[in-house]
Order: C-alpha cells, then structure tokens, then sequence
C-alpha cells in the first residue's frame, strides 16, 4: 500500500512539474516569437529566451531519466536542488533590479552582441548536454555510481572524444550562457565560479569510480581525450576545501 502511495504522489508531483514547465514553455515560446518577429524588446526578449531554456532543459533531462532509467521519478526533472535553485532566484533578482535602476539604456549594440553570445553559448551547451546523455544511453545516470553494473559500457564516441565528461560541459555552457545572455554581470561571475567549483570536485571523485570501474582501459581514455570537460577540474585539487558533508552532497555520496 505504501509503495502504491509512494507511485500516485510521484505521478501527482511529476505531471504537475512537466504541467508547469510546459506552460512556462509554452509562454516564453510565444512572447519570444512576437519580439523577434513584430515588435522586438530587448528586456523581453532576454527575459522569455531565459525562461524558454530553463523549461526545455529540464523537460529534455526528464525525458531522458524516463527512458534511460524507468521508472520515471521527479528527480529525473532536477529540479529538486535548492543551492541550484537559489542560483538561478538570485539571477532573477539581479535581472530585474537592473532592469529598474537603468530601463531601456541598457538595450546598445554592444549589450545585444553580449545577450547573443549568451544565446550560442546556452544552444551550444544544451546540444552538447543532450548529445552527451544520449551518446552514452543507459551508460549515463545523473547520480555517480559506486558500484559498476554489469551492463555498464565506456563510452568514448561521438562527444565523449572531444571531453571525457561532455555532459558537464554542456551544463556548463549552459548554465553561464543563460547569464550572459541576460546581461547578468555578478550572475555569470557567480556561476562560473561555483559551478566550476562543483563540477571540479565531482569529476575527481567520478573518475577515481571510473578507474576503478575500467581499469587501464579508462586511464588510456584520460590519455587520448585530455579535456575533462571543465578546465583545469582535474589539475587542482580542491576537496579538501569543504566538509566531508558538502563533499558528500557535490558527489551523491548522501
């Protein structure tokens, strides 16, 4: 009965995440095409591109987990960290304080080209990200594994021959794009650093499992593709930085 319960709440909670994402799509979409093709407003414009990735990027993670990882769960939205969630607050807050100190002056030539490398670097990190997780199939779980399946094959074609961890990447460019494509000056620098932060710390302790997993087969992977996917995660050390619990949270260890 309990686990019955447990199935119906997910269900509940799920179809009434993809419900709100799907309207949050839907509505960005809308006002999106009405600036770009009838009456164009730079606030707007950044504003609903911002909301727009925000819905496809967690509909198509959802989409994946359901596939790759049935049963589908709200985890597979990730949409459940705070920290994240707060990141992305924050950078709302900044948006609209700055849209009410200086309006419409903050729309030059210079700050569109800016808004629009925003908008290639999150295209390009989402195409990198999905690329990722669909090259790699049920090979790619959005937890670290710390034990190795049977099933679980190294996957070294397509984007995983260009970084080792194209997802991360992905969500890299992805996450800093959608700043930049904001005008978000403290944002981006935040992002940067605190997803490079991240990302350092879980790569390190993913690749110690991986080694473990695959043996001298990953260790000649590390040597033939040595981007990692984020620069410099594996050449400084920085766990050590934090408490064994914040460590624990960066790489699902509980």
């Amino acid at each position: 009965r309990n686990m019955h319960t447990r199935r119906f709440n997910d269900g509940l909670l799920i179809g009434t995440i993809a419900w709100g994402l799907g309207i949050v799509f839907g509505i960005s979409l809308f006002i999106l095409i009405n600036n770009l093709f009838f009456s164009f407003s730079f606030f707007s414009t950044r504003i609903s591109f911002f909301f727009l990735s925000l819905s496809i990027f967690h509909l198509s993670e959802f989409v994946f987990a359901s596939i790759c990882h049935p049963p589908a769960t709200p985890f597979g939205f990730l949409l459940h960290n705070v920290p994240y969630l707060s990141a992305f607050v924050f950078s709302l807050i900044e948006f609209f304080f700055v849209h009410s100190l200086v309006g419409n002056q903050e729309q030059s030539r210079s700050w569109e080209i800016i808004s629009l490398i925003g908008v290639f670097m999150t295209l390009l990190g989402q195409f990198l990200r999905s690329s990722a997780l669909y090259e790699a199939g049920k090979n790619f779980n959005h937890m670290i594994q710390k034990q190795r399946k049977e099933d679980h094959l190294l996957v070294t074609s397509g984007v995983y021959g260009i970084a080792r961890h194209p997802g991360y990447l992905g969500w890299f460019l992805w996450a800093v794009g959608t700043q930049i494509a904001l005008c978000n000056r403290i944002s981006t620098l935040l992002f940067i650093a605190i997803i490079w932060i991240f990302f350092s710390v879980r790569i390190q302790y993913e690749e110690e499992k991986l080694i473990e997993f695959f043996g001298e087969s990953y260790k000649q992977y590390q040597k033939k593709v040595s981007f990692s996917g984020v620069p410099f995660s594996t050449s400084l050390r920085i766990d050590s930085l934090f408490s064994h619990r914040v460590q624990r949270m960066m790489t699902d260890q509980g």
